[in-house]
């Protein structure tokens, strides 16, 4: 056999050796990655459970803010007053 078919076949057993152990190592990072999947099943449906009971409290919040803008109009106002008040009473 000539010396470069000879290097390349040895070459060629030491990648297949090195993908041996590659695959020797992936085996249980699989096995994490499966347990890890079956973990996050549960999460999900938690996740998911959460969003839907936000969505009626987005709506409260909503409507609680939109509620708050008159009354954020009537205490300007009535700060205003207040002020007024003071400095008339105030000489």
């Amino acid at each position: 056999m000539n010396p470069v078919n000879e290097s390349l076949r040895w070459i060629n057993e030491s990648l297949n050796s090195v993908n041996e152990s590659l695959r020797w190592m992936n085996e249980p990072l699989n096995s994490v990655h499966e347990s890890l999947r079956w973990m996050n099943e549960p999460l999900n449906s938690v996740h998911e459970s959460l969003r839907w009971m936000n969505e009626p409290l987005n709506s409260v919040n909503e409507s609680l803010r939109w509620m708050n803008e008159p009354l954020n109009s009537v205490h300007e106002s009535l700060r205003w007053m207040n002020k007024s008040l003071s400095q008339c009473f105030n000489f």
